[in-house]
């Protein structure tokens, strides 16, 4: 079983548990029988990640749900591009002339 394994170095054991998982749409899915929440600490192993997960996952499948949780992340990122799209042209207009002014600012 999973949730008896050691405790993991760069992994928080809590977090690796099944059934553990954030719901943000993204990351409430499974990868390699591990709630995809574990691919975001900061001290992330990808060969410690594979190689407990494939314990229990053929490789084939531990593919597939990597696969897969790539298109949630891609689809994630275009549509926080979409939704926000108005503020980041919004923002980039704003910077225009922001280069002559900061030099103006600049010179004695």
């Amino acid at each position: 079983r999973r949730d008896a394994m050691p405790p993991m170095s760069g992994v928080d054991a809590v977090a690796m548990s099944p059934g553990r998982e954030r719901d943000d749409g993204v990351h409430s899915g499974t990868v390699g029988g591990f709630p995809a929440s574990v691919l975001l600490s900061d001290d992330f192993d990808a060969q410690e990640f594979v190689a407990r997960a494939r314990r229990g996952t053929p490789l084939d499948d531990l593919l597939q749900d990597l696969q897969r949780h790539l298109l949630q992340l891609r689809e994630s990122l275009v549509d926080t591009i979409n939704h926000d799209y108005a503020t980041f042209v919004g923002m980039a207009s704003n910077l225009k002339g922001l280069d002559a002014a900061l030099m103006r600012v600049r010179l004695p």
